[in-house]
Formats: structure tokens, C-alpha cells, sequence
């Protein structure tokens, strides 16, 4: 058996360099701007018990001591009294095990136990931090199913010190901004993929149900992700008829990885159901200029614009899209599955206004 000793070396030295950052460039309020918002179903609903916000004084007066926000724009007014949260739950649900620690904290040494004293924010970040490192990790356990170790351990490298991941993940508490959380969540879904297609037991159905979830849960759109457990192994006519016989087989297993994602991603439009009187509901409605251009996406200057060019400020992701051409050639069972998520994202992204 390959010792793999050197991509276990990487993961310990990307690490170190991650929390050395982190705590070398510290935030000011970890709990702030967008991270208010997706933070704020949590101190809402176990702390003032009011996730429908209706006494928003208490909004202002935690804004005006700890300075989150300039302007309260992470919800909307509903013309029936009260607000909705802008940003979806997934975050809080991902920030809730550190948000109970801050709490127990913040109550045991006398901080203000209003949600947004210093254990909160320190709890939020270092769990961040771990989610980090985690992200790493599974991305590790992918790759060795395809690479050796040495190759692993210049993927992993390159990921952390050749593109934007260290800046989402190592200054001012960015890494509690949702791309750290989704990094770890879809090199979970790659990877139980993976493993449910090689062994078909139920325990990775379970687990791509749950990663599932959250990733919607988290950011909606991301909702095309179940197209990598849909097309992983078809790469031609035969492989869809074989594909198709795989999923009546294991009916059960599909139903139940079903609707456990499905349970999760329901919290969501309860919460819309309970404060709008509609299951689904536009929260963005409310702010001009954020919205999505799906008839004329600007795909071109998202690629390639100084402003916001993805290859511009990441030019060694090129790369990752030459590779598809290698994929086809080598891994067909793997490359629609991918390389149709990929198209269909880039072009979701790259649709949205802002």
C-alpha cells in the first residue's frame, strides 16, 4: 500500500499557514455585513425570541453597539409588519454548533450573552477555521481515489496558494462567508458520490442527502448539485441504460437520500410559509441592482474582465478547464457528470447582476 506521508505533510502545512493568517489579520466584528445576515436567524430565534423580527429596535440597538452593518439591508420590511431574512438559513444551521459554544461560554465568564459578545464571534471563527481545514481534508481523500500522493499534494497546494482560496479563508474572518462552508460540502458530495457508486451502501445515500440540503439550504441555486450523483458514471447511451437500472435498484436508497435533502431544504420555505403567508418567496425583490440576467448573462467579462474576471485574478484555473479535454479522454464516466454541472454553474454565476 502507497504510504502517503507527502499530501498529509501539505494538509499540515496549508493548515498552519491558515490559522497563522487568521489570527494574524483578525476581524474587526467577525459577525458583520453579509455574515450578520446569515448569522441572524440564530440570536433571532434562541435568544430574543423573534425570528420574524417584529421589535426591530432590538436590530438596531445590537447594530449600533458592535457597528455589524452600515445599513440593515440583510432583511426586507413586509408590508404586514415584521421582516424576512435576505440571505436562506444554511449558514445558520452550519454556524449553530459554534453559536451554542459561544453562548455557554459568553453565560459561564460574564460576557453579554446577547449573541454577539466576544465568545460568539470567536466560536463563529474558529469553527470556521476547522470547516477550512475540513474542506482540505475531504478534498485530500477525493483526490488519492484518482492521484497519487505527490500529485495530490500539488493539487491541494495549488488550490490553497494559486487561486482565491486563501484570501476567502485566511484574512478579516472572510472564511465565515458561505464559499468556505460550500469548498467543504461539495468535496463531501464528490467524495460520497464517489464511494455510493463504488460500494452502493445506504450510509453514503444518507450522506449525499444531508450534503445536499445544506448546499441548498446554504445558496438555492446551488440546487444543480444533485446533477453529480444524477450523471456520475453515464458517458454514453449504454451507461444511461445502465444507470437508469442502478437507480430502480436502489429505489429506496434514492427516496430516502431524497427526502432527507428535501427535509432539510423545507426549513426554508416553512419559514417563508410562516412570515409571508407563501412557501416561496423572493427576498431579494427589495434591493435594486442584485438579481439575475439569465437572457443576457455576462459571461465574458466574468471570465475575462478586470472588474470581476474569474481567469483574470485566478489564471491557473484555466488550466482546471483544459483539463476537461484530458477527463474525456480518460474518464468519461466522470466527465458529464462534471463537466455539465460546471457549464450550467458557470452560467448561473456569471447571470448574476451584481
Amino acid at each position: 500500500m502507497e504510504k502517503k506521508y507527502v499530501s498529509l505533510i501539505a494538509i499540515l502545512f496549508l493548515s498552519a499557514i491558515i490559522v497563522y493568517f487568521n489570527f494574524s489579520f483578525p476581524p474587526i466584528n467577525a459577525l458583520s455585513w453579509d455574515v450578520f445576515g446569515y448569522y441572524l436567524y440564530l440570536p433571532a430565534t434562541f435568544i430574543y425570541h423573534d425570528l420574524g423580527l417584529k421589535d426591530i429596535s432590538v436590530i438596531h440597538e445590537i447594530i449600533e453597539k458592535y457597528n455589524n452593518t452600515a445599513t440593515f439591508y440583510q432583511a426586507i420590511s413586509l408590508p404586514s409588519g415584521g421582516w424576512v431574512m435576505r440571505y436562506t438559513m444554511g449558514m445558520a444551521v452550519l454556524y449553530s454548533p459554534a453559536f451554542f459554544i459561544g453562548h455557554i461560554v459568553a453565560g459561564m465568564f460574564g460576557f453579554a450573552t446577547d449573541g454577539f459578545s466576544d465568545p460568539y464571534q470567536y466560536a463563529v471563527l474558529i469553527e470556521s477555521i476547522i470547516i477550512t481545514i475540513l474542506g482540505l481534508v475531504f478534498m485530500r481523500k477525493l483526490l488519492l481515489e484518482f492521484f497519487s500522493d505527490r500529485i495530490t499534494a500539488a493539487i491541494l497546494f495549488i488550490l490553497v496558494m494559486g487561486t482565491n482560496f486563501l484570501y476567502h479563508n485566511g484574512f478579516f474572518a472572510a472564511n465565515l462567508m458561505n464559499h468556505n462552508y460550500l469548498f467543504l460540502l461539495y468535496a463531501m458530495l464528490l467524495l460520497f458520490t464517489f464511494r455510493w457508486h463504488k460500494t452502493y451502501q445506504v450510509k453514503h445515500m444518507v450522506l449525499i442527502g444531508i450534503v445536499v440540503g445544506l448546499i441548498v439550504l446554504s445558496r438555492p441555486p446551488e440546487l444543480i448539485c444533485i446533477l453529480i450523483p444524477l450523471l456520475w458514471g453515464v458517458k454514453n447511451k449504454r451507461s444511461l441504460k445502465e444507470k437508469v437500472i442502478i437507480l430502480q435498484k436502489y429505489k429506496y436508497q434514492i427516496v430516502l437520500g431524497g427526502l432527507i435533502a428535501f427535509a432539510i431544504g423545507f426549513a426554508q420555505l416553512a419559514y417563508y410559509k410562516i412570515f409571508t403567508g407563501s412557501f416561496l418567496f423572493y427576498s431579494y425583490g427589495g434591493n435594486p441592482g442584485e438579481g439575475f440576467e439569465l437572457l443576457t448573462p455576462p459571461t465574458l467579462p466574468f471570465l475575462f474582465s478586470f472588474r470581476k474576471g474569474w481567469l483574470i485574478y485566478t489564471p491557473i484555473l484555466i488550466f482546471a478547464i483544459i483539463g476537461f479535454y484530458y477527463l474525456y479522454k480518460r474518464n468519461k464516466s466522470i466527465f458529464y457528470s462534471l463537466f455539465i454541472f460546471f457549464v450550467i454553474n458557470l452560467y448561473i454565476v456569471s447571470s448574476w447582476s451584481t
